[in-house]
Parts: C-alpha cells; structure tokens; sequence
C-alpha cells in the first residue's frame, strides 16, 4: 500500500471511530487488520472504491472524440463502456466505480470541448 493511500484510509478510518463505527471495513481489504477479506487467484487492489481512472479517461477522450467525428460518436462511446466493462469484469473495479468514472470523463471531455472553443482551437 502507498503512503498516500494508507494516510487516506488511516483517517477514513479514524473518522468512521468517530462516528461510531469500530469494525469498519471498505471494500475486500480489513483497513483496521491490514489484511484482505476474500482470497482470490489474482491480486485485488488494496483500497476502497474509487472511480475508475480508465473509464474515466476513455470517456473523456470518446466525449472530445464524438465532437471532432460525430458520425462515429457511437463507436467511440461504446469502446470507452467496453474499457470501464473490462476493469469490472477484471475484478478491479465494483460497477459504480465504473458508473461514476464514466460521467466524469464525459464533464471533462465537455470542459475540455468548452475551454477549446473559447480559445479558439474550435
């Protein structure tokens, strides 16, 4: 586990003390006992749900993609969906972490869209 990532889930952890909960585990992985809830054949990730940073780019990228070529938005969407599909089908990822990955990627396809626009690289 990164620093990061343990500082992050040591105060998630602190906080769900705080609020009355001792025995709180997020995701597959006891943050409390730093060991993993399921055993599987591949290795899972050692952290909550986030969103997936995959979907979220390949939905950015088919968002900016389905401006400049939108006879082919279709495509271009349906692959972004085929890459979030695979991080769950993989076990990476929970859907909603897919779901939520996808609608961010298609804000910042747009804010990108937009911002190119106002400087005229339209």
């Amino acid at each position: 586990m990164t620093t990061e990532m343990h500082i992050m889930t040591t105060e998630i952890t602190m906080l769900l003390r705080r609020v009355g909960r001792q025995n709180i585990r997020i995701g597959l992985f006891d943050q409390i006992n730093s060991t993993p809830l399921l055993r599987t054949h591949w290795q899972l990730p050692l952290f909550p749900g986030y969103p997936s940073g995959h979907a979220t780019t390949s939905n950015a990228i088919a968002t900016m993609l389905a401006y400049l070529f939108p006879t082919d938005a279709d495509e271009f969407f349906k692959r972004a969906q085929d890459c979030a599909d695979s991080r769950f089908e993989g076990g990476i990822h929970f859907r909603t972490d897919n779901e939520v990955g996808l609608t961010m990627g298609k804000l910042i396809g747009q804010e990108i869209i937009k911002k190119a626009k106002a400087d005229g690289a339209n």
